[in-house]
């Protein structure tokens, strides 16, 4: 099969088609997105282990399954709706995750990912979303996440003082999620967002990171913060500027990246984002936000530089 992988570089290679651990399902990948997590694989600011497929999402449907598995999946059209457990990822058992929520990583990190024909992943990541457009479906995961992350901030949180820290698509839909449940969460990014238009049309207002302590009250901090970049520094800033009773809300992606330290506040590491929840945003968002989110490519190619918009979803199959 065909597969981007991160080796010296990302490369397009031919690649064996991948065994099927137990518990885990093989599928049949019909559109994959590259995003903000393997832009920083690629650049070396994520490390992975060479030959690694990257893709911490994508939709496809289930065309065997490992023994233990879930046979409730077998034929379904599924997305990552969730953090796995730990069991099956090789050398993750011990880590700080798996031992405090029994949960493993994203696809494309310490196991490989959607960005190939064929990935074999967890069982106990996927969620059934049925027949979806391609697109909205390969955008599920991380669309998903921000409506979590917004809801946790308008709804979960006590206190108005609410802010995302990141520039990318993440970031903005998180903020643009919470405002739309009632709570206005303040935007940092650091060097701002590359994103313009996008924050432009959810009538988004990004302030520089180093804006940040010029707004948080001296002696009180900020009562949830959503931190949605993989930048250490930036990460580092958002936990220091919660007050001692705040919330520092993770991106999944920190089950693998080292999170910022923090001797003060609750930390949460968001392990459930249902897939049909970032499918049903995607619709709520129209067409013309979805369009600015992604461009599409028929067939894998290596990724050109630098990409015109937050996503490149990759189309695999031309009968969907």
């Amino acid at each position: 099969m065909k597969a981007l992988v991160k080796e010296y570089e990302v490369r397009l290679v031919e690649r064996p088609m991948p065994a099927v651990p137990r518990g885990w399902v093989l599928v049949k990948v019909l559109s994959a997105a590259w995003g903000g997590l393997e832009d920083a694989i690629a650049a070396n600011v994520v490390w992975v282990e060479p030959g690694r497929v990257l893709g911490m999402q994508g939709y496809g449907v289930v065309v065997e399954l490992g023994v233990g598995a879930n046979p409730r999946l077998s034929g379904k059209r599924v997305v990552v709706g969730r953090l796995p457990t730990p069991y099956g990822v090789a050398g993750y058992s011990a880590r700080l995750w798996s031992r405090v929520y029994e949960v493993a990583p994203l696809p494309g990190t310490a196991y490989d990912g959607w960005l190939a024909e064929y990935v074999a992943l967890p069982a106990s990541a996927l969620t059934d979303v049925g027949r979806a457009d391609p697109v909205h479906a390969a955008l599920a995961t991380s669309l998903a996440i921000a409506w979590v992350a917004g809801r946790e901030l308008a709804v979960a949180v006590e206190g108005e003082r609410v802010a995302v820290v990141g520039g990318g698509p993440t970031a903005l839909l998180a903020a643009y999620a919470s405002r739309e449940l009632g709570k206005e969460a303040a935007v940092y990014a650091p060097g701002g967002t590359p994103w313009v238009a996008l924050a432009r049309d959810l009538g988004l207002e990004v302030s520089r990171l180093s804006d940040l302590a010029e707004h948080v009250e001296p002696g009180r901090g900020l009562d949830a913060v959503f931190i949605a970049t993989l930048d250490p520094d930036a990460a580092q800033l958002a936990a220091e500027a919660v007050g001692p009773e705040g919330t520092i809300l993770l991106h999944p992606a920190y089950s693998y990246v080292r999170p910022p330290h923090t001797v003060k506040g609750l930390v949460k590491l968001l392990t459930s984002f249902p897939g049909g929840a970032g499918v049903t945003y995607a619709k709520r968002l129209g067409d013309d936000v979805v369009e600015k989110l992604a461009a599409t490519v028929r067939g894998l190619g290596e990724p050109g530089a630098p990409r015109p918009k937050p996503f490149t979803v990759y189309l695999l199959e031309d009968q969907l």
